[in-house]
């Protein structure tokens, strides 16, 4: 019996990918017509025990929505991460900046020196 790839999916349980994949490496033999079930019987072993195929279709369509959902939601967490990442670069700019333009700390005993000079000048 001949199937398409989707049907070879549902009867192995593979992904459609690594069906096509073990196609084009040669593993899988395809016809323009479809897979032989003999030849994913020789690649894959026994098929999937089958449940009702009604459910199948509509866990599918699910399957893919939330395949879609799970993307997008990655795709938002890659934003999110490279938007923190330019603010980082940039606060640790500006403080590099800053870091830069500030005026060398001097010692205790300067400061302490500086401070009584002064006091002695007032008195």
């Amino acid at each position: 019996m001949i199937v398409n790839i989707q049907r070879a999916t549902q009867l192995t349980g593979k992904s459609r990918s690594s069906i096509e994949r073990h196609i084009k490496q040669g593993k899988l033999s395809k016809t323009v017509e479809g897979i032989d079930t003999s030849e994913l019987l020789r690649v894959y072993g026994a098929f999937v025990p089958n449940t009702d195929t009604s459910n199948d279709k509509s866990a599918d369509k699910s399957l893919t929505h939330r395949e879609q959902w799970l993307m997008r939601q990655i795709e938002e967490l890659k934003r999110e991460h490279l938007e923190r990442e330019k603010q980082f670069l940039e606060r640790e700019q500006k403080l590099m900046l800053l870091l830069e333009h500030l005026p060398q700390k001097s010692n205790s005993k300067e400061l302490w020196n500086r401070i009584f000079k002064k006091r002695e000048k007032i008195l």
